[in-house]
């Protein structure tokens, strides 16, 4: 496989249904999405890696076997963003996805202070303990 197209795109483009007028946002199945992928879109089940969908919310991860494919699709959508079925989704980057800020206040004598530390070593990039009061 090829690189990712930046470190934060992963061969992985979300597309999130339009929020209707009055409030909706009209389901559309993972299935009925698949076959849109194919017959508005022109991509083939050898090309696409995986289609995680959230049908309800109409949120869907796309992710593209390569960085070109996925790049074709970046490019396709943003140059017919104003016809249909494109104009029915927002696109997004995954990098929203993936930065998070946590701020963890714990004030629990039965939580171990190690545990904590070493869930937020594992899963985040910076670490910084505030002083206690009287510190």
């Amino acid at each position: 496989m090829s690189r990712p197209l930046n470190p934060w795109f992963h061969n992985t483009v979300k597309m999130q249904r339009k929020v209707e007028s009055d409030g909706s946002t009209p389901e559309l199945s993972r299935k009925t999405f698949t076959e849109l992928l194919v017959t508005k879109m022109g991509f083939t089940a050898a090309e696409i890696w995986c289609i995680m969908s959230d049908a309800p919310k109409g949120t869907y991860l796309l992710t593209f076997m390569s960085e070109s494919i996925c790049r074709r699709y970046w490019q396709m959508c943003w140059s017919r963003r104003d016809e249909k079925p494109f104009a029915d989704f927002h696109l997004e980057c995954q990098l929203v996805l993936e930065v998070k800020r946590m701020t963890v206040h714990v004030y629990n004598p039965h939580v171990n202070i190690q545990d904590l530390t070493t869930f937020l070593r594992r899963h985040c990039s910076d670490e910084r303990t505030l002083p206690q009061p009287g510190q």
